[in-house]
């Protein structure tokens, strides 16, 4: 317990994310996913990073700044495409499909949303 709050002193100390600070991001975050709509868009044989990066720049004039979305692509692995249409849904529920439909999974850590293979 000692060593937990000396780590949170130290992070507090040099500017870094307290937990309840990650909390408080994580949720907005989360309510930007929510409350985003996506109205329609459709991926062709489209590599996953461009179909993130297109959902993206759809959503960037209600994204909080500090929220990023990514896709993370170890060196292990090709890049998948993305057949898929989606008409009318929450940012969050598309990401979530997006990710399904190519047999990945999404995360939201902190102020992180990534779309990365499924372990």
């Amino acid at each position: 317990m000692r060593f937990a709050i000396l780590i949170c002193l130290a992070l507090q100390l040099h500017g870094c994310a307290t937990p309840s600070s990650v909390k408080a991001t994580t949720a907005r975050a989360r309510r930007y996913l929510d409350s985003t709509i996506i109205e329609a868009v459709k991926f062709n044989d489209t590599p996953l990073r461009e179909a993130v990066r297109l959902l993206g720049d759809r959503s960037a004039k209600s994204r909080p700044q500090e929220v990023q979305i990514k896709v993370l692509i170890p060196e292990n692995y090709s890049e998948p495409n993305v057949n898929l249409e989606l008409q009318k849904m929450s940012l969050r529920s598309a990401i979530k499909l997006l990710a399904m439909s190519v047999g990945w999974v999404y995360r939201i850590e902190d102020n992180r949303i990534t779309v990365l293979p499924r372990r």
